[in-house]
């Protein structure tokens, strides 16, 4: 998909495309700790018993996240900027 992006629209525009995917990320992780971080409702049992169950789940979910906005981060902005130097090279 990037490399589509990097061919019909530039480099320029690729870029914004790429921060708007890793604000997407940071938003979605924002919302994902809320919601860990978020009291469970007393008077409902079942909430009691998902809760534990939902910081199990979620709850390593800050790490694995840093690590792939960082890999997100780095490989788009690369594998855009080789694109856009191959279609100068190639004349394309």
């Amino acid at each position: 998909f990037g490399d589509v992006l990097t061919e019909v629209y530039g480099y320029a525009r690729t870029r914004k495309v790429i921060w708007a995917g890793f604000i997407s990320m940071i938003f979605a992780t924002v919302m994902g700790l809320f919601v860990i971080h978020m009291p469970a409702d007393p008077e409902e049992p079942f909430n009691a018993v998902m809760q534990p169950a939902l910081e199990v789940v979620f709850g390593n979910t800050g790490r694995i996240v840093v690590a792939s906005i960082v890999a997100f981060w780095c490989g788009d902005f690369m594998n855009s900027y080789v694109m856009a130097k191959m279609k100068i090279w190639t004349e394309g």
